[in-house]
């Protein structure tokens, strides 16, 4: 017998239903979260409450972005290939390249 964690059904069942309840509850998150009150923050608004205006321009920016990805998700937005979220949420997790 070979070493090491052996795939088996019961693991791919269980790691691939744990990924899609993921999946589906950031969805659900996000969307709740770009279409809640922070969707009705102008930059101006975001700026009233402390950020700067670039960082106000980049958060506007992140929660449209936010709503795209869950809409894309739930199939009321087509994907666009050329948009890289990875990227344009880099801002949010603190990383500047």
């Amino acid at each position: 017998m070979a070493i090491g964690n052996q795939p088996t059904v019961g693991g791919i069942n269980g790691r691939a239903g744990n990924l899609a309840v993921r999946w589906q509850k950031l969805a659900a998150d996000l969307l709740d979260f770009a279409t809640g009150p922070a969707s009705t923050l102008s930059v101006a608004d975001l700026q009233a409450l402390g950020f700067t205006f670039a960082d106000a321009t980049a958060m506007a920016a992140a929660i449209v972005s936010m709503g795209n990805f869950a809409n894309v998700y739930y199939g009321n937005l087509a994907q666009t290939v050329t948009f890289n979220y990875d990227t344009a949420f880099l801002p949010l997790r603190g990383v500047t390249t």
